[in-house]
């Protein structure tokens, strides 16, 4: 019977801890760039899998989330923007090449993603 009740808890617990992957690629030195939805909010992860360098939460309602489309080539550009204390986080995606730029107040850095290690779920989750 116990085995039944901790069997139930567990099967109705699972959800709570479940991540959708909104994002993810590689970038270089083994270094993984990801942003999942968990909860009221998404998670934004950069770096090793086993020794991330940042990990940061922001409410749903503070990331930004669009799909654009350019008039002249006709290619689609999703994007997700998130900030945390001070700097902000742009991943970009086309249907040829993603990536991230960083902006701290003065200075952009920028990382690619590599091509085909990119999962790209941001039209999903535009309303």
């Amino acid at each position: 019977m116990k085995k039944i009740i901790l069997a139930v808890l567990l099967a109705v617990s699972i959800p709570c801890f479940a991540k959708d992957i909104i994002f993810s690629c590689n970038i270089a030195n083994g270094k993984k760039l990801s942003v999942t939805r968990e909860h009221q909010g998404y998670r934004y992860q950069f770096g090793r899998d086993d020794k991330p360098e940042l990990i940061f939460f922001n409410k749903v309602e503070d990331v930004d989330m669009g799909v654009t489309t350019n008039g002249y080539t006709g290619e689609r550009m999703r994007s997700i923007e998130m900030t945390n204390k001070g700097y902000e986080y742009s991943i970009n995606s086309t249907n040829k090449k993603a990536g991230v730029t960083v902006f701290d107040g003065k200075n952009y850095t920028a990382y690619s993603c590599k091509s085909g290690t990119i999962i790209n779920n941001i039209p999903n989750q535009i309303m």
